[in-house]
């Protein structure tokens, strides 16, 4: 999955989504902007004609940590995948908020980068944290993806930059071991993956699959979408596992369509309804083209870019600019640049 550029804006939708880093499939909610609002994972059920529709919303670190986290992202690492604090910022709210994650990366992931970052002191602290000690020298000499006992660690490959290996996965953790085979790596029970094995199935909670290291890599549901269940489902007349949200039902709604009730976009995706209130994140629900979607009000800060107001960054988080002092992570002063502006 490419990360979005800038404040890249999307409509609410449910889709299939691949993780870059192995081929699961999950159900996942996609929206524009910052998503905030407490844990909100309930099932309605409508009377008459009404579908039962899901609404998926879960709690956001402080905004101030988001912020912290994503001015060490843009300023403290080679190749960031977002050069922008602001688009960091709703990158990271969405991805915790909706329990989908970004980057190709889960919200724990999301969720632990940002609990290193908040008490680190300087760039060197937070980033060490996160990336448990991989820096630049471990991924020069191991690119991709390997394993560092029972971790798997993820590296960027070239011609990117070597950097600090922020995501990373313990398979420990899952009850699992890390292997590598076919120039990969991955969490895996071992088992081999012989002609005869399914592309993909659940395993309780877990899909189980055979991707590039030619051993079966379960991932939990919950890890990969927050809260989530692993189903069956068919598309195109093949069984496929889904990590589905807690709460949503097959079949509750017909044709893909989004539209506004109030400040809510009701959604139908893959035949699953959900609602999301636009309100959450200061915004309202408005039409593009014949779809609801959420939308800054009037007077947002969405779209100015950040900026440096004399030692500090000056980014847009939830449609109001924010002020973060380049001294909080051990760095002297703030640059403008063609992208943006980060602390140097």
């Amino acid at each position: 999955m490419q990360p979005p550029t800038g404040r890249q804006s999307e409509r609410i939708r449910w889709r299939t989504m691949s993780s870059r880093r192995r081929g699961y499939q999950s159900c996942c909610m996609s929206r524009r902007g910052e998503v905030r609002g407490a844990l909100a994972v309930v099932l309605l059920l409508g009377g008459g004609c009404n579908p039962s529709v899901a609404i998926i919303s879960f709690p956001l670190p402080p905004v101030s940590d988001i912020v912290k986290t994503c001015s060490i992202e843009v300023s403290c690492l080679i190749s960031p995948p977002l050069e922008s604090v602001s688009g960091c910022v709703s990158a990271f709210e969405l991805g915790i908020a909706t329990g989908q994650g970004a980057f190709g990366h889960s919200a724990a992931e999301l969720q632990r980068y940002v609990d290193c970052a908040k008490g680190a002191a300087d760039c060197h602290a937070a980033v060490a944290c996160a990336s448990r000690n991989h820096g630049p020298d471990y991924c020069t000499a191991h690119p991709g993806n390997s394993c560092d006992g029972n971790l798997e660690v993820e590296c960027n490959t070239p011609p990117e930059m070597a950097d600090w290996a922020i995501y990373n996965m313990d398979c420990d953790a899952f009850g699992l071991m890390c292997e590598t085979a076919n120039g990969s790596a991955g969490c895996t029970n071992g088992v081999p993956c012989t002609a005869n094995s399914p592309s993909q199935v659940c395993d309780g909670n877990r899909i189980v699959e055979c991707p590039q290291i030619d051993l079966s890599e379960p991932l939990d549901c919950g890890y990969v979408l927050t809260s989530s269940n692993c189903v069956m489902e068919t598309e195109n007349s093949v069984q496929v596992a889904t990590c589905r949200p807690a709460g949503a039902t097959a079949g509750s709604c017909g044709s893909d369509s989004s539209r506004c009730d109030g400040d809510s976009v009701v959604s139908c995706r893959a035949g699953v309804a959900t609602r999301f209130d636009c309100s959450q994140a200061g915004e309202t629900c408005g039409l593009v083209g014949a779809s609801g979607t959420c939308l800054p009000n009037g007077g947002s800060c969405e779209g100015a870019g950040d900026s440096c107001q004399g030692d500090a960054l000056v980014v847009c988080a939830n449609g109001k600019l924010v002020s973060f002092p380049c001294a909080s992570i051990g760095l002297t002063t703030c640059l403008t640049m063609a992208s943006g502006a980060a602390c140097r």
